[in-house]
């Protein structure tokens, strides 16, 4: 099954928490789980059957004309020195390795073309079906003998079968993968590029001779993926002060202009809990350089007895832009680096009335921030193994009115560094995965609810109340292991348990820290997955 149509599976979780939580203390963050672009806990990369891999027919590589050549004319030559030009691939060097077998004999006409055929089958070995050699009619003295490379090119680039996807969308990007000189490999990447996104779900393509030596056209015919996709979900990671469970609904419309955006919206609903999102994504260049804009607005009430009393209220929003640049971008390997600016504002209400529940909150409950961020991010990956890191630099700043009281409370300027990594690797061939995920946030000055950092619940120790530690610095590391139990007919884990360790941590910069500073789980999952 393709791996995008793979949903998430539903995770049901047993933990044995190692260390007892503190009571719960009402906070401003119980509004509501974190939000901050980039904060919550990467998705684990998990290893899953790829889509059908693209098929590319190439043209059997084929010995470019011999010119006529006074020099075959002569039953043998006295050759002294090979000279080879309008190589880019190969330096002197590794093409000298080629002709040294012939240097300083005499060589007959078909010496000569064998090592033509040598110098083709060089390229041809890596990657360069239609580059070669080509002996040219020359006049042979002193014994030079020189052999000119015709380095192969993409001529021309048609798609076929897209309906959605504009063509010069997919042009684009598939005559990337065929940049002078022309590399079968390079091309081959650049198609399982696409299959990676959320728009193709198949491709065919072929080769074919262009109208003059060295020259290929590429005729793809593509199979698109679905225009959007929704999916709904019931969970319990949520605060038990906003409800014991939460159900969510996202969406997604795939290219609704036909230029590989996307258009993305969620809605979350608790007990005490409501929560709107949207984002719009549109690729900038061919190197799919990505222009983004966000927001959500979420709304929050503690419900849980006796503290549902008080009557505590929150509000919380944020918009935000960022750019993702791709700085290195093959079906193996991403590497981007992304720039962002977001604004993030709250309210707390208490019996009614604003109240500030955290040092450096207005007296009415209100806080903003206003800040750059700057990222990057990682994903390597086989058939055996996943790895993505992100690093995150957030710098607060003053603008459009961020939170500051003075003197040495919290406010809205700040350097803060936030790093996450996890890998996945299949353990043998019974389809076993260790999952390993490590997260931490250090920062220079205290900070406000808004970017701190939270310790507890699903996405970071298992066992304990989600947003058990909120504080200015943490870590949250797990350890999991998934070993399926049944299997659906295409082999693919429907049933997996996962037994699993949790620790994390987190402390205050520059003040004092309440008991517990550190919490730990150790427990058995079990995961669902529908397909």
């Amino acid at each position: 099954m393709p791996a995008r149509s793979m949903r998430r599976g539903s995770l049901l979780t047993l933990a044995i928490a190692l260390l007892a939580s503190s009571p719960a203390v009402v906070r401003a963050q119980d509004a509501g789980p974190p939000a901050v672009p980039g904060k919550d806990p990467q998705a684990p990369p998990l290893l899953q059957p790829a889509r059908p891999a693209p098929q590319l027919q190439a043209p059997s590589p084929s010995q470019p004309p011999a010119a006529t050549q006074r020099a075959a004319s002569l039953p043998r030559i006295r050759v002294r020195e090979i000279r080879v030009t309008g190589s880019t691939v190969f330096s002197d060097a590794a093409l000298a390795e080629v002709t040294a077998p012939y240097v300083g004999r005499d060589l007959t006409q078909e010496d000569l073309a064998a090592l033509r055929q040598a110098l083709t089958l060089k390229y041809v070995n890596a990657g360069y079906i239609n580059s070669g050699a080509l002996l040219p009619d020359q006049q042979v003295v002193d014994g030079v003998v020189e052999y000119r490379i015709v380095e192969g090119r993409l001529s021309a680039v048609t798609v076929s079968g897209n309906t959605r996807l504009r063509s010069e969308y997919l042009t684009d990007r598939l005559a990337l993968g065929g940049a002078a000189p022309l590399n079968v490999n390079t091309l081959q990447d650049r198609l399982q590029l696409l299959l990676q996104g959320p728009f193709v779900e198949r491709i065919n393509a072929e080769l074919s001779p262009g109208d003059r030596p060295g020259e290929a056209r590429l005729n793809a015919r593509i199979e698109e993926g679905p225009a959007s996709q929704v999916s709904a979900t019931l969970d319990n990671d949520i605060s038990p002060s906003l409800g014991q469970a939460r159900a969510g609904l996202r969406g997604q419309w795939y290219s609704p202009t036909g230029r590989g955006d996307v258009l993305g919206w969620e809605l979350a609903a608790a007990s005490g809990y409501r929560k709107l999102s949207a984002s719009y994504g549109m690729p900038i260049s061919a190197r799919d350089a990505t222009l983004e804009v966000f927001a959500d607005l979420s709304r929050a009430e503690v419900v849980e007895n006796p503290l549902n009393a008080l009557d505590i209220q929150s509000t919380s929003s944020t918009i935000g832009l960022r750019l993702t640049v791709p700085v290195l971008r093959t079906a193996r390997e991403q590497f981007n680096l992304i720039a962002g600016f977001d604004v993030r504002q709250s309210e707390s209400e208490l019996l009614g009335t604003g109240f500030a529940f955290s040092p450096g909150v207005e007296p009415d409950g209100r806080s903003k921030v206003s800040v750059l961020r700057f990222v990057q991010d990682y994903v390597g990956r086989d058939s055996h193994q996943v790895t993505a890191a992100r690093s995150t630099f957030s710098l607060g700043t003053g603008a459009f009115g961020a939170t500051d009281l003075g003197g040495n409370v919290p406010n809205g300027k700040f350097v803060a560094w936030l790093g996450q990594f996890q890998h996945a690797r299949r353990l043998g061939e019974s389809g076993s995965q260790l999952v390993l995920r490590f997260d931490a946030q250090l920062t220079n000055k205290p900070l406000l609810p808004l970017e701190q950092f939270a310790v507890g619940g699903v996405r970071t120790v298992r066992g304990f109340r989600t947003n058990q530690l909120v504080r200015d610095q943490g870590y949250a590391a797990s350890a999991e292991v998934r070993v399926p139990v049944m299997r659906n007919a295409d082999g693919a884990a429907v049933l997996q348990l996962a037994p699993f360790i949790d620790i994390g941590g987190a402390w205050y910069k520059g003040r004092a820290t309440d008991t517990p500073q550190r919490l730990s789980s150790a427990g058995l999952g079990l995961r669902w997955d529908p397909r």
